[in-house]
């Protein structure tokens, strides 16, 4: 039987802005988080129109565009506008590189795919999507260093696998946001982040209105030095522990992508 669920919340809306990605190749596999973004068809247009839809990740989730990929969104109720949470459809494609993009700074983590044609009302989908205008509105310094921050996600690929939804947590920036961390536009973040969590998109409450801040890219780990009296020559010796903490990549970072996906899928479209 159907779950009956009304999304008003945005606590509840987040479960709905993702999903689980996971690319596959001979002998390997890829699991990580996406999460959907809408952006105006014409550059002067608006979301009201004709748009496009990406799902934004990683690049590193991605892999490589030649694998196969799945993912799935839920469906709407019937004669409603709400998700059928235990009703959803997975795709798979064999090979994406059609409509995927990467950010042309192979030094920047991200990338997307062209989802327009599995999304939308049109195709009985029921998804969250943040606008790309939402992307940058926030005012980093308005953000103080300890400040709560939200991220969905699918740590160590685990999720509700009944009714396809990610898992929810908490953390706190760990750096001062208006200075790039590193020297790169990316801020630390004291939260658990896990293998799988990549691509989360993260959020930040400001007077009860929550606010994009930017995407999960790496997890940060110590690696302590094991004393293996019987290890074999070449064998490592060293095992990863999580600090708990990882970065993330600001916002401005996928309004620049996206940008430039919506170029690039429009010039696909004119040269046909």
């Amino acid at each position: 039987m159907p779950s009956e669920l009304e999304v008003r919340d945005f606590n509840t809306q987040i479960f709905f802005t993702t999903s689980r990605i996971h690319v596959a190749w001979p002998g390997g596999q890829s699991i990580g988080t996406g999460f959907l973004c809408v952006v105006p068809l014409e550059e002067s247009g608006s979301v009201e129109g004709p748009v496009m839809r990406f799902l934004v990740s990683n690049r590193h989730v991605f892999v490589n565009p030649s694998y196969s990929i799945s993912f799935g969104f839920h469906q709407n109720r019937p004669r409603t506008r709400e998700p059928d949470v235990s009703n959803w459809n997975e795709h798979r494609l064999d090979d994406f590189s059609a409509v995927y993009f990467a950010h042309p700074d192979s030094a920047v983590d991200l990338a997307c795919i062209n989802v327009t044609g599995f999304t939308g009302d049109e195709h009985g989908v029921y998804t969250k999507q943040t606008p790309i205008d939402r992307l940058i509105e926030l005012d980093l310094s308005t953000i103080a260093p300890g400040e709560e921050i939200w991220y969905a996600g699918y740590p160590d690929g685990l999720f509700d696998q009944v009714n396809n939804l990610p898992i929810l947590r908490k953390g706190f920036l760990a750096s001062i946001p208006t200075v790039p961390f590193n020297g790169r536009p990316q801020i630390l973040a004291d939260a658990n982040i896990q293998s799988g969590s990549s691509g989360s998109p993260v959020y930040i409450s400001l007077d009860h209105t929550f606010h994009f801040l930017g995407v999960v890219t790496e997890q940060m780990v110590m690696r302590p030095e094991l004393n293996l009296a019987n290890a074999q020559e070449g064998e490592e010796n060293f095992v990863e522990l999580s600090l708990g903490l990882g970065l993330v990549l600001r916002g401005e970072l996928v309004f620049e992508l996206l940008s430039m996906a919506r170029n690039h899928f429009n010039s696909m479209i004119a040269s046909h």
